[in-house]
């Protein structure tokens, strides 16, 4: 980033909006690019993302920090791993130090990442359009294609690379020359609805959902103080609620086992295509980057800097 964004460590904050947009740098008109300003003046404009949003809580750790649920990051796991060990938040905090709530109890706030491209990037094999493409009149049944690569053999991997391959590229042009979210990974039963909508921008597969606006989401309503800090779920799930999991004397053994089998939602065959594919487009991942990702970069070099600097 352009300005030294450490500070924002060094004092309390109140207002998302304000830490985003003013504090981070963070570039506005790239979060309208996923229909904010539009969300902001009606939350409920875009019904699909709201399903998404709906979800965001937090599970609260003694009194050390909050850790954000959402989809995509984890959520499900935590969840499971936890379920009948931690209490709501209205109850008195139970043995295990694990509470659960939809605002967040304490003043440091983690927030789950992964690297935005490659969010982006397997977002699209996660979307309906990936996942139903071949099956419009039927979006109960996933696509032949999608299937094909949770069973690669050796006489379909070269012709379904090849067909991944183009399908992601034909992808990423379309999103590169639309230049907003609009109908990002939509599916077809959208097709209707969309045609009526008067905001189609916020018309998209809640996969790409931004993980800023998440944030935002998330403590929009906060009035308390926070501070900001970050856990890369590639590279440090043994930190924040892993490691509490795995301290915790609270919790079967059987439960914490979950934890070293944690599944990503794409297979190595969807991560080995995502990987060829940045391998040879270095130009319009500088694009996808200014278009739609810095923020959620910036933001991240944030939470980076805080955890570093609380743990040293």
């Amino acid at each position: 980033m352009e300005n030294d964004d450490t500070h924002v460590s060094h004092r309390w904050l109140y207002d998302i909006h304000e830490v985003l947009f003013a504090d981070m740098g963070l570039n506005i008109k790239q979060a309208n690019r996923y229909g904010f300003e539009l969300y902001q003046s009606d939350p409920k404009t875009n019904p699909f993302i709201n399903e998404q949003l709906k979800e965001i809580c937090f599970i609260n750790y003694r009194l050390e920090y909050s850790y954000m649920l959402y989809w995509k990051a984890g959520h499900s796991l935590i969840t499971q791993i936890l379920e009948d060990i931690y209490t709501p938040i209205q109850s008195a905090s139970g043995p295990s130090g694990f509470t659960h709530s939809v605002e967040p109890y304490n003043e440091a706030l983690v927030v789950p990442y992964k690297d935005p491209l490659d969010k982006f990037l397997s977002a699209y094999f996660t979307s309906y359009e990936f996942k139903k493409q071949a099956n419009s009149a039927n979006l109960t049944r996933n696509s032949e294609i999608y299937d094909a690569t949770r069973h690669i053999t050796p006489g379909n991997v070269d012709q379904l690379t090849e067909t991944c391959y183009n399908m992601l590229d034909k992808f990423i042009d379309k999103c590169l020359s639309n230049g907003n979210a609009t109908g990002m990974g939509s599916d077809p039963e959208w097709i209707a609805w969309n045609r009526s909508h008067p905001n189609t921008n916020t018309l998209f597969d809640n996969h790409f959902y931004p993980v800023h606006l998440l944030v935002y989401h998330a403590l929009r309503n906060r009035k308390d103080r926070f501070k900001l800090l970050g856990l890369n779920l590639d590279h440090g799930p043994e930190s924040f609620i892993f490691k509490d999991i795995i301290n915790s004397k609270h919790i079967p053994d059987s439960r914490k086992e979950m934890l070293l089998h944690r599944q990503s939602a794409n297979n190595n065959f969807i991560k080995m295509i995502c990987q060829k594919w940045k391998s040879n487009n270095s130009l319009k991942i500088k694009q996808l980057i200014d278009i739609f990702l810095l923020n959620d970069y910036k933001l991240i070099e944030v939470l980076d800097k805080n955890t570093l600097i609380l743990n040293n």
